[in-house]
C-alpha cells in the first residue's frame, strides 16, 4: 500500500499511472505523515543542494515532477510494514529529494515471511 498527500481520486489517478498492483490511499490531512514522525521542512530542507542535485538527477534519468497536492513543506518517508504492523524498513527523509531506491524498498518488502496456510 503507499500512502500520498492527495485526496482519493487522485490515489487512484496515480495507481493507474504507475500500474500499480497494490491500493494507494490519499491523506489529504497527512494524519498518518504525522503518526510516523514526518516533519514539515525547513528552506533548506526543501530547496537546498541536495534537493537540487536529487531533482538534477530525475529530470536527467527522465522522470518529471508529479502534480501539486498536500502540504507544500511536508518531507516524504517510506516505511515497509509486515502483515503483523512491525515496520520492517523506515526512512523519513532528510530533504525533499531524499528517498530511498526501489531496490531498497522492493529488498524490505522481500524479506517478509510467506503468509502461512489457511488452517
Amino acid at each position: 500500500m503507499v500512502i500520498g498527500q492527495g485526496d482519493a481520486t487522485r490515489a487512484e489517478a496515480f495507481r493507474r499511472e504507475m500500474s500499480l498492483p497494490f491500493p494507494v490511499y490519499g491523506d489529504p490531512e497527512r494524519e498518518a505523515y504525522r503518526a510516523y514522525g514526518l516533519v514539515e521542512g525547513s528552506a533548506g530542507q526543501l530547496a537546498g543542494g541536495g534537493v537540487l542535485v536529487g531533482a538534477a538527477r530525475a529530470l536527467l534519468s527522465g522522470s518529471l515532477p508529479g502534480a501539486y497536492t498536500g502540504g507544500g513543506r511536508q518531507l516524504p518517508g517510506a516505511f515497509v510494514i509486515d502483515r503483523d504492523g512491525v515496520v520492517q524498513f523506515s526512512h523519513p527523509a532528510k530533504h525533499a529529494a531524499d528517498s530511498p531506491s526501489a531496490t531498497a524498498l522492493l529488498a524490505a518488502a522481500g524479506s517478509f515471511p510467506a503468509p502461512s496456510p489457511a488452517g
